[in-house]
């Protein structure tokens, strides 16, 4: 009886959101239910609930590309995906409620198109690499995350291909963002440049540029 009694008064709560406000008895009786704490809008309530979750997740990583399967908290990871394919049908342009959603998610920076969330989370990969490495430059082969390494050579590729002139995928803004980890478009000049300093060291310790070739002081140099 109690969840008919609840279920009602959300009922009879929606028929006066786009009529006339209620009076008298009524007014009254609403006036008591949210002097209890009373929730109108179950769904809103939970959407809010995720909202807040999705907030920490963006404060926490410093972006807003929750994973589609996050370990740890799938429900977030599915309420984000629930955001996009809504987002998709328009409902936005004539639902006011979910327009407001649309705001509020924006200014957390919300990936609305899937291709975008995923090179989001390969960027946000190589920021990792490159806390733990000091450098974007990830192995060709590298079989600790095939992912990233097949992303990071696309780069490249379709940078080759934006210089050339020709089209490519690869926008002004996600160039900056490579460029902010001084990402090396060509990896084998910095490769290079890596072990010409490296061969300076050499000189510098033995006066010299005959490096043996089983050097062993400076690895790789030999």
């Amino acid at each position: 009886q109690l969840a008919n009694f609840v279920q009602r008064m959300r009922n009879l709560y929606s028929s006066y959101e786009n009529g006339p406000p209620p009076k008298g008895l009524i007014k009254a009786r609403f006036e008591l239910l949210e002097k209890e704490g009373f929730v109108w809008d179950v769904h809103q309530l939970n959407w809010d609930a995720m909202y807040d979750k999705f907030k920490e997740y963006v404060e926490e990583h410093g972006d807003s590309c929750v994973p589609s399967r996050y370990e740890h908290d799938p429900q977030l990871g599915q309420w984000v995906l629930t955001q996009r394919n809504t987002y998709k049908t328009e409902r936005h342009k004539s639902d006011p409620t979910f327009a407001e959603r649309v705001e509020r998610l924006e200014k957390l920076n919300f990936v609305w198109y899937q291709q975008e969330a995923i090179w989001m989370e390969r960027f946000d990969e190589l920021k990792k690499y490159k806390a733990e490495t000091g450098d974007c430059l990830v192995p060709q082969r590298w079989l600790s995350n095939e992912k990233l390494a097949q992303w990071v050579d696309r780069q490249r590729q379709q940078y080759k291909l934006l210089k050339a002139g020709k089209y490519s995928k690869l926008t002004q803004e996600r160039i900056e963002l490579l460029e902010s980890l001084d990402f090396a478009w060509d990896a084998r000049d910095v490769a290079w440049q890596r072990r010409y300093e490296d061969l300076e060291e050499f000189v510098k310790l033995e006066g010299h540029t005959m490096v043996p070739y089983l050097y062993k002081g400076i690895p790789g140099l030999g």
